[in-house]
């Protein structure tokens, strides 16, 4: 039996949430709610990677704010969904594909400053101070140059030429 990594708690939805959210997911015998949980930690590790730069994770108030609920709820839902149609070998239908593009949707208007995360008491959820690097190079005077790069060319007789003035 293979091991798996171990996996936090998960922190934006629950296997009922998501349950409730895709009643489809009940019907089905060969999944267990150790399944989905399993699903849904893989969605929010991925959606927490994508956060990562913007937000000092873990965002603490997590299960308060809804947007990252609806995030993992698309993702996770997207996850199970294909692995079940997967397994029994049938396409996946365009429906399961929505969840996948819903989930992408939000992100994009996260991480394009679109919106705010905003917990359920209007709190907005601060950007951790590892959003953005500057840089600056004003007054900056490089201390070697050696012409433009593009100009640059290899001398075939140089080392020739090196012997030559040593002689």
């Amino acid at each position: 039996m293979p091991t798996f990594p171990t996996f936090s708690d998960p922190q934006y939805c629950t296997v009922d949430l998501l349950i409730d959210f895709v009643p489809f997911l009940n019907s089905i015998t060969t999944v267990t709610s150790q399944h989905l949980t399993r699903v849904i930690q893989l969605a929010e590790g991925e959606i927490n990677a994508k956060l990562a730069p913007r937000f000092t994770l873990p965002v603490t108030t997590s299960m308060d704010i809804t947007f990252l609920t609806d995030m993992a709820l698309n993702l996770a839902s997207y996850k199970a969904l294909t692995r079940h149609f997967h397994q029994v070998k049938q396409n996946v239908s365009e429906y399961v594909k929505d969840y996948l593009a819903e989930y992408e949707r939000m992100l994009e208007q996260l991480l394009n400053d679109e919106i705010e995360l905003v917990d359920t008491n209007n709190n907005v959820i601060d950007r951790g101070d590892n959003a953005e690097a500057e840089s600056n190079t004003e007054d900056y005077e490089t201390t070697i140059f050696e012409g433009d790069p593009s100009e640059w060319r290899r001398d075939p007789n140089r080392v020739k030429d090196e012997r030559q003035a040593r002689e």
